[in-house]
């Protein structure tokens, strides 16, 4: 089945690339998006709600944490793939995009999903670290496609910076099985990711610490930690919209991803989880308390939800850093964040449609001209803000009564204090954009612009669908035991 899922998303790749015509390409990469994702999250279903343990090969194991991330993944590709098919032929209809870069932009998306995928189902390092490298092959064009100035000097930071982390992340890896050779194991199985963790107490503690420390800078980079987050909000800033809720709405979950692997094979080697805890604390909190003033001074609304990526992979950080107690948390916040994050860079896609500027000044009265989008628009934000009842909600109280419950009490009051300014920020920006301008003409003098719903809208209510019953859902006793269950494969 893993092999048809590989096939499926490669010839969708092929297929659109082939086609001559602009409409069969948008139209090929939607049908066959919807089909590798339904065929996609059918065959992770199993792991996910079964615990069973599927493994391919010695190269790829699937439990039920890298079936959870995969779910993750694929339901953003679907998400993306709908609200492409429109925001491209509304790009293509501009003359914005032409047909050479319509196909080069239906080519990589289904590569870049599945090389996430690859990432969160590799047992194996080397094919980790490689599929980890694709993912920032496969999006540097997507970054740079338009080709112009901004979006070029974006690119060239984008591959430069994750590139440079990646090649820290490499040599942590090999770092990792060096340690595994001087501990007896054969050299295939050194890079084993099971065999690893098995075999984590016999691990040269003094070396896993440098592997570790050498990892976590590294995929930090991509991770988009304070201050190695350089290139993040000039990437989301320049990149499509679909493809920036993607970037922002899983790519940085699957660099953590690889983090919490890493992690708990090092706690193992080490006896304690205290030093790695350390270091997520310690970046979670730079990256929360930064995110949180240049979140306030923004004057970009894409670059304001980069920022803001920022800030939830802080979050997760902190929750991460806790302990055995933050594990729970932190999944559930992988879920909240991807959702409400992506459902915004839609919402920025419309707006920018309209706008035909990404800088807030220049957005005004949107709320009579994308009423639509408006309303949802805002209801995403109070979703990313952790209103009740979204996930996001859920994800955070949990978080923060982790913080309490473990004397975290100066951490609690440093995220409850960057946490506060951050929505102060982003709702200040918000209602700019959407307020009701009294000075330009009502919404009878333009009511041949009137907007209609639309496919983004679509994706963007069943997002807040998703939101509710999900925040509902891990309130709940049964949701809590079901991200329990998940956080016991973390460390097989």
């Amino acid at each position: 089945m893993v092999i048809i899922i590989f096939i499926l998303f490669l010839l969708t790749a092929a297929l659109a690339y082939a086609s001559k015509d602009i409409k069969v390409t948008r139209m090929i990469a939607l049908v066959m998006g919807i089909i590798n994702s339904l065929a996609t999250l059918y065959f992770l279903s199993t792991p996910l709600l079964s615990g069973q343990v599927m493994s391919v090969g010695g190269l790829l194991r699937i439990d039920s944490f890298s079936a959870y991330m995969g779910v993750l993944i694929t339901m953003l590709y679907l998400f993306t793939v709908v609200s492409s098919h429109r925001f491209i032929g509304e790009e293509v209809h501009e003359k914005i995009m032409d047909a050479a870069q319509t196909k080069l932009y239906f080519l990589l998306l289904p590569i870049f999903a599945l090389a996430m995928l690859t990432v969160v189902m590799a047992d194996n390092l080397g094919l980790l670290w490689l599929a980890l490298e694709a993912t920032t092959l496969a999006s540097t064009p997507l970054v740079a496609i338009y080709k112009k100035d901004g979006s070029l000097e974006a690119a060239w930071k984008y591959i430069i910076i994750c590139s440079l982390g990646i090649s820290l992340g490499l040599l942590g890896v090999l770092m990792i099985s060096y340690s595994g050779i001087q501990s007896g194991m054969e050299p295939i199985n050194s890079l084993s990711l099971s065999m690893l963790t098995a075999g984590a107490a016999k691990l040269l503690p003094a070396i896993m610490q440098w592997a570790f420390l050498f990892a976590f800078i590294g995929l930090g980079t991509k991770v988009g930690f304070f201050p190695m987050h350089t290139w993040l909000p000039d990437a989301h800033g320049r990149t499509p919209s679909p493809i920036s809720a993607m970037l922002s709405g899983v790519l940085l979950n699957v660099a953590f991803y690889c983090l919490m692997r890493i992690k708990f094979i090092t706690d193992i080697s080490l006896g304690s989880d205290q030093w790695t805890n350390n270091l997520f604390l310690i970046f979670g909190i730079l990256s929360v308390v930064a995110s949180a003033f240049y979140l306030y001074i923004q004057h970009h609304y894409k670059r304001m939800l980069a920022y803001s990526s920022m800030e939830h992979m802080g979050i997760l950080a902190i929750a991460v850093g806790m302990g055995p107690i933050g594990i729970v948390p932190a999944l559930m916040h992988m879920y909240a964040h991807a959702l409400s994050k992506s459902l915004l860079f839609f919402g920025s896609g419309e707006i920018l449609l309209r706008a035909k500027t990404g800088k807030i000044a220049d957005v005004k009265n949107m709320i009579r001209k994308l009423p639509i989008t408006g309303v949802l628009f805002i209801i995403g934000m109070f979703a990313l803000l952790a209103a009740p009842p979204f996930a996001t909600f859920a994800s955070e109280i949990l978080i923060m009564s982790a913080a309490v419950t473990k004397g975290h009490y100066i951490i609690f009051m440093i995220l409850l204090a960057a946490l506060s300014l951050v929505a102060v920020g982003l709702l200040k920006h918000t209602f700019n954009m959407f307020n009701i301008d009294h000075t330009e003409p009502s919404h009878a003098e333009v009511e041949h612009e009137k907007e209609k719903f639309n496919l983004t809208h679509l994706v963007m209510a069943v997002q807040i669908c998703l939101l509710i019953v999900g925040g509902l859902f891990m309130l709940s006793q049964s949701g809590y035991n079901f991200f329990a269950e998940i956080a016991k494969s973390i460390s097989y």
